[in-house]
């Protein structure tokens, strides 16, 4: 069998390697406002417009994307 006590003073140095931190940034949706934060680059987006949720996408997909219906900033606004 294996001396796991013999080998223990071997592997002493081994320390398991930092975990990066996750990139979170904190938009606002386009179509409702609402503040959410997101890691980048995951958010729901289309032309310049950010969405908290599928569900703001879709409702302002069937509006034809009207900037009018929005009253949240847009991606290039917030630097998304």
């Amino acid at each position: 069998g294996v001396d796991f006590a013999a080998a223990a003073p071997l592997l002493a140095w081994y320390r398991p390697p930092k975990k990066k931190p996750i990139d979170v940034i904190s938009l606002r949706c386009t179509r409702c406002d609402a503040a959410f934060e997101v890691r980048r680059g995951w958010h729901f987006g289309k032309f310049d417009f950010v969405y908290c949720g599928r569900g703001c996408l879709d409702a302002h997909s069937a509006g034809g994307f009207d900037a009018a219906a929005c009253r949240g900033p847009t991606a290039s606004r917030q630097g998304a």
